[in-house]
């Protein structure tokens, strides 16, 4: 079965489409113009496939900007998410214990695959995204490492620097080295 992603991932998404919804009826498929007129359900799931469909037309929409805009949707997505719904998951003033919370989160958000983080010296991590099925898809990394600083910077970390060291494959995970400082330092 294909991945699914959760209507909560979509939902800041099809509000901007539907700002821009001629430039995204022109964009899209006419089999995604329904998610323009129905109402997205936060915990229905959605497949992955129509998520990144949807995507793809707002980097489009987007694309004269001068911030990658996979990395922006991934921040902006995060900046939402995490502020509202999901606040509870940052951790004022401890960045890492908040990065810890990664694996739950994408299960909140995704039905397979799962994520992993694992503390460097200092202010640094790994994290992974293992099963993915659309691992390997360069524009989702850069989402994934948007929402990833997104969820630092939240937690009150500076200088946040997420680096995609590697995209995936069907048999490889996304692979992300992040460097940060506390508060304090």
């Amino acid at each position: 079965m294909a991945i699914r992603v959760k209507g909560i991932a979509l939902l800041q998404l099809v509000k901007g489409l539907r700002i821009h919804r001629e430039r995204a009826e022109e964009l899209l498929d006419e089999s995604y113009h329904s998610y323009l007129k129905e109402r997205i359900a936060l915990t229905a799931w959605y497949p992955e496939e129509d998520h990144i469909a949807l995507i793809e037309a707002m980097v489009q929409i987007l694309a004269p900007s001068e911030e990658d805009p996979w990395s922006f949707l991934g921040r902006i997505q995060g900046r939402n998410d995490l502020s509202e719904t999901l606040y509870y998951r940052i951790e004022q003033g401890q960045p890492w214990r908040t990065l810890q919370s990664w694996s739950e989160i994408w299960h909140l958000y995704y039905d397979k695959g799962r994520a992993q983080t694992r503390r460097l010296e200092g202010g640094r991590a790994r994290a992974e995204i293992h099963g993915y099925d659309h691992a390997g898809h360069e524009g989702m990394a850069k989402l994934f490492a948007g929402f990833l600083g997104e969820m630092l910077r939240l937690a009150g970390a500076r200088s946040v620097v997420v680096r995609t060291v590697e995209v995936g494959s069907t048999t490889s995970p996304i692979v992300f080295e992040i460097t940060w400082k506390e508060e304090e330092e």
